[in-house]
């Protein structure tokens, strides 16, 4: 992982602990906003070593409904 997700400016920790959240799903899509395609997948890396391999599919749903 680089020190893209270390960065203290990057917003993980917020995006790690609302992601799952229903309710917070249009602020999660502009949390990812900013970032590029490479940067979105570190954060998915990220998240899926977090919080395992379970939640790859939630996690897959929210971000395709980030694109529409």
């Amino acid at each position: 992982m680089s020190d893209f997700i270390n960065s203290p400016i990057l917003i993980t920790q917020q995006i790690k602990r609302d992601w799952r959240e229903e309710a917070l799903h249009e602020e999660f899509c502009a949390q990812l906003e900013g970032f590029d395609a490479r940067s979105i997948g570190e954060i998915v890396d990220y998240l899926i070593e977090q919080d395992g391999e379970a939640d790859r599919f939630l996690l897959s749903q929210r971000l395709n409904r980030c694109q529409r």
